[in-house]
């Protein structure tokens, strides 16, 4: 799904994508930002579409958010696929490529 809809993140975080991802265009698996709790608030997010992350960018992803939050790399590679990866819908801009196929 997620090859339809990438969100290209603006200001310190796309910094940070692309020190992770290496790029600040991420593809999520929807358009519409969903309601999750996020360090103990709730927030509108995107979720990041983990299948199409090379093995390169997973990797990466999982040392960063082991170090971010603090958790063992193995408590990070264990859960991520279970959790997913919540992106924030603040200073992005979305695309869709064949929105007649998804509207």
């Amino acid at each position: 799904m997620g090859k339809d809809f990438k969100l290209q993140v603006f200001g310190e975080r796309a910094t940070e994508w692309k020190q992770v991802l290496g790029t600040d265009i991420i593809s999520v698996k929807s358009p519409i930002p969903q309601t999750a709790i996020v360090c103990g608030e709730e927030r509108r997010v995107f979720m990041l579409d983990l299948d199409l992350l090379s093995n390169k960018q997973r990797n990466n992803l999982i040392e960063h958010l082991s170090k971010k939050f603090k958790q063992d790399r193995e408590f990070v590679e264990d859960n991520l696929e279970k959790l997913g990866v919540p992106i924030l819908a603040k200073d992005y801009l979305l695309s869709i490529k064949n929105p007649q196929k998804w509207f």
